[in-house]
């Protein structure tokens, strides 16, 4: 009977491609990351629930901070792609349908956002880097709708920054409740960006009003 088991998980392995075994290691990790830190999270455990050797776990990636690694880069793909803005629509009507699929994924899979909001307070520089490039990516988007036609002023620039910053923590602390709705918080977010990317024109504007040489 024991061997039959055996046999029966073996064909189970057997049947699952490089690319669907590695798939379901990071789906495994996003969720034991997502609810647990990462000292938490034993490597032995997610093993055992795929069904395979710590060893052949380690045969996909060689430790466990690479495997950490590889989930946080799969749950930043999944919300960079999730938020993908629509091009055929007006920009803030695009930006708010961007935000809210933003939240909406974040609410169906919970797990990778907690992943990747946790990981932004890491101080492994690793994390820190796949943080800050997933952040700057967002940051260039954003910044692409804001000031489509120029290089964006260190102001607007800034504003930008704070609000993403600022989306990151309504999210995380939206999910307890999950109340508003997504659309309502979205059309929140939109609004705190619209007023604060306006301040840091103004701001230009003013600057360069005051700017010696000018009339």
């Amino acid at each position: 009977m024991a061997r039959t088991a055996t046999t029966a998980k073996a064909a189970v392995r057997r049947r699952l491609t490089v690319a669907q075994r590695r798939q379901e290691l990071l789906d495994l990790g996003l969720e034991a990351f997502g609810q647990q830190g990462y000292d938490d999270v034993s490597v032995e455990d997610i093993a055992a629930r795929a069904g395979i050797s710590t060893g052949l776990l380690y045969h996909y990636f060689p430790s466990k901070k690479a495997y950490f690694l590889a989930v946080l880069q799969a749950a930043i793909a999944q919300i960079y792609q999730a938020t993908t803005p629509v091009t055929d629509v007006p920009r803030e009507a695009a930006l708010t349908d961007a935000v809210a699929a933003y939240l909406r994924h974040a609410e169906a899979h919970p797990q990778g956002f907690l992943t990747a909001h946790r990981s932004a307070m890491s101080s492994d520089p690793d994390v820190q880097q796949l943080v800050r490039r997933a952040r700057e990516r967002q940051l260039e988007r954003i910044l692409a709708d804001v000031a489509p036609s120029e290089p964006a002023a260190d102001p607007v620039r800034l504003a930008a920054v704070g609000w993403i910053a600022m989306v990151y923590e309504v999210t995380a602390t939206w999910l307890a409740t999950r109340v508003p709705d997504a659309d309502a918080v979205a059309e929140m977010l939109v609004a705190a960006l619209s007023a604060a990317t306006a301040t840091g024109v103004n701001d230009v504007a003013r600057h360069h009003e005051g700017a010696p040489g000018r009339i």
